[in-house]
């Protein structure tokens, strides 16, 4: 699974993104976002996601983008409008994102 993810806004305005695959992470790590992501898939298809709810201000945007291999799902969403159940995996992106950066440089 190829799982990117991307957090931008805030009140510095800093991007932070990370492109993770579980095929060449270690088997803890891949589980554990493995199943974060199937506990939170539910909650994504089913939840109308609005990228930027009207009057937020400095306020995290994220974007994430999940591929099985079979299908491609891209979801956008702020801290304001993010599900409870989905907050756990949004956090664990964030802290995953920077020891996977996709930018090489980073």
């Amino acid at each position: 699974m190829r799982v990117y993810f991307e957090r931008t806004g805030g009140l510095m305005g800093m991007r932070l993104s990370g492109a993770m695959d579980t095929a060449t992470m270690p088997q803890k790590e891949a589980i554990e976002l493995q199943h974060l992501i199937m506990t939170a898939a539910n909650y994504l298809e089913k939840r109308d996601l609005e990228a930027e709810p009207p009057g937020s201000v400095d306020t995290f945007q994220y974007r994430l983008v999940v591929d099985d291999g079979k299908k491609r799902q891209e979801y956008e969403m702020t801290e304001e409008t993010a599900p409870d159940e989905i907050r756990p995996l949004l956090r664990h992106l964030t802290i995953l994102a920077r020891s996977y950066p996709d930018d090489p440089e980073a």
